[in-house]
């Protein structure tokens, strides 16, 4: 999976410009951290049940395969936290693209994704988010 810089034009695909990226990480790259509302943590992982544009194969943690480099261990890729797919979350006049590595990424590894994601999630109907799971 690719580096995308958040909340940039999201090329990937031929999108509108206002499709933006949103936690498109790589264990080279630093990234804001902190702690997300449980809550709207556990509404991205409900979104990331039901991923949308998916990929053959999957995309594993880079993050989990480093830490098991550094310890010396071969890492299990089975047994790896891994993607395939993608999440679109509406917001005012935008559309955040984000792999749904993005739920591991913040309650493993705690990420912060922006703001705006943020409360775009935290904006949805919750009724709709349920139904994605």
């Amino acid at each position: 999976m690719p580096y995308l810089k958040d909340l940039t034009h999201y090329s990937l695909r031929n999108t509108p410009e206002n499709f933006l990226c949103v936690g498109w990480l790589d264990s080279e790259y630093a990234f804001p951290t902190g702690v997300v509302d449980p809550v709207i943590a556990a509404r991205i992982s409900k979104l990331c049940d039901k991923p949308i544009n998916l990929m053959r194969g999957y995309q594993y943690c880079s993050f989990c395969i480093a830490a098991s480099r550094q310890r010396g261990c071969m890492p299990k890729i089975v047994a790896m936290p891994h993607g395939n797919g993608e999440i679109h979350v509406q917001g005012i006049g935008r559309v955040y693209v984000s792999p749904t590595l993005v739920a591991h990424y913040i309650t493993e590894h705690a990420y912060l994704p922006p703001a705006e994601f943020l409360e775009a999630i935290r904006a949805l109907d919750y009724s709709r988010v349920e139904q994605a799971s």
